[in-house]
């Protein structure tokens, strides 16, 4: 079969701003009532902010990288190649409000894509078999992850949502469908207007879906240990935040590397790459009882990822940004991001609505983890330590904790490709 390639060349997006205009009049009557008002010094800056490397699945390849403009207000055009079913290219980044007023979108045009291709049925097939979409990774005041950005979702002072941007060929595409040449796909410009909310107007609460469904296989929903599975992803419960549950993946993700080790001839191991998962893989992107990363210095390696491939959470004196509340490092800019994302997607489309991240510290300790006087992990739950898996605190600067398989506990350099793997916590309604 001759398959030909699908080229996007996209006008990315563009963010329009509602600028406002404050003005006041002092009031002076023969009555004598008089009166001033001060305008204080303020300002309005919605912003793009953190655009990360594209995650590509299937034989999609990024042509041109976008880049965010020098006011942040726009990210410009790139190019990316599709070429068989379910291909898709993925874009994670933040809007942020970094202004001194209350944000909501006022208008959101979304372009309708063009194909153009040497015929007509080439270019409907394509067309129609595009699914192009901006939703949102993080939940806000009025919308949940997940959800399509649209029309009054609300960005408050100080907060900052995360976008992802999915653009892929859907599996109804058929071999008879694709094309006998190139289809060139445009006119996927997206333009969004922010303007000051009106905070005397109430804000609709997201609304979660009515009854999330799981399955308590042992134990209750208060119990630390307790096992619960929504659909065939099993979680063990690890606490409670007020309502929601907090659960951990029974098992690592099945993504990332497949490494082996040698030993030298003098002693000592060193590894090699043998592999990695690929999105074709059956179970990909889910949990895996495969994948549970470095069990000793004579066994294979499944399913481990780095942290990250740069230290962003450290300043130029290397010290920890304030951002970084008791050194919680995991956000968007972490190359494990993006698996927890794309698993949370997929969980919200078994009849629960989630949230997911890793571990903290504190939630670590809690289950008997400890780092003084010797890091282990001795006295938890032999499910704890079943899998070797990162969690989302720094130990110190280029070094992150990671739970590591049979109840030890330690740090790894972030770059590490061969020893943790993702092991997501997901936080539900009870």
């Amino acid at each position: 079969m001759n398959r030909k390639r699908i080229i996007i060349t996209m006008f990315a997006f563009i963010f329009g701003i509602a600028f406002l205009s404050i003005s006041y009049a002092a009031l002076t009557t023969t009555l004598q009532i008089n009166g001033d008002t001060k305008v204080l010094a303020s300002k309005w800056k919605i912003k793009f902010a953190n655009l990360q490397n594209v995650v590509k699945k299937g034989y999609a390849e990024e042509v041109v990288k976008p880049t965010i403009n020098t006011n942040d207000t726009k990210i410009s055009t790139y190019s990316v190649t599709l070429k068989a079913p379910e291909d898709e290219i993925t874009y994670f980044f933040d809007v942020v409000n970094e202004g001194d007023f209350d944000a909501e979108i006022s208008s959101l045009v979304k372009n309708t894509p063009t194909c153009s291709g040497a015929n007509n049925t080439d270019e409907g097939n394509i067309c129609n078999n595009l699914e192009y979409t901006l939703t949102y990774t993080t939940n806000g005041s009025n919308y949940n992850v997940g959800d399509e950005v649209s029309i009054g979702d609300t960005l408050d002072i100080n907060e900052t949502r995360g976008l992802k941007l999915t653009l892929k060929l859907s599996d109804n595409l058929t071999a008879d469908k694709l094309p006998t040449s190139n289809v060139t796909i445009s006119n996927l410009g997206i333009t969004i207007i922010y303007s000051q909310k009106v905070n005397n107007i109430p804000v609709t609460p997201p609304q979660p879906k009515p009854n999330n469904i799981y399955t308590v296989v042992s134990g209750d929903t208060n119990t630390v240990g307790s096992e619960i599975c929504i659909g065939n992803e099993c979680f063990y419960v690890i606490g409670k935040d007020g309502t929601k549950i907090k659960m951990l993946a029974k098992w690592n993700l099945k993504v990332g590397n497949i490494f082996e080790y040698k030993e030298y001839p003098s002693g000592g191991y060193i590894t090699s790459k043998a592999g990695e998962y690929s999105s074709s893989d059956a179970g990909y992107g889910l949990q895996s009882s495969d994948a549970i990363g470095h069990i000793s210095w004579e066994d294979k390696v499944y399913g481990t990822v780095q942290f990250s491939d740069t230290t962003y959470w450290l300043d130029a004196s290397n010290k920890i940004k304030s951002e970084y509340t008791n050194n919680y490092i995991f956000d968007s800019n972490s190359t494990v991001y993006p698996y927890v994302i794309d698993y949370v997607d997929y969980l919200n489309t078994q009849n629960v609505t989630v949230e997911g991240r890793l571990m903290t510290l504190a939630e670590a300790q809690a289950l008997g983890c400890v780092i003084s006087p010797i890091r282990k992990c001795e006295n938890t739950p032999a499910w704890l330590s079943q899998t070797s898996f990162w969690i989302g605190t720094t130990s110190s600067g280029n070094f992150v904790y990671n739970i590591q398989y049979d109840y030890k506990f330690g740090s790894t350099h972030y770059g590490s490709k061969n020893y943790s793997g993702v092991r997501p916590v997901i936080i539900m309604e009870e």
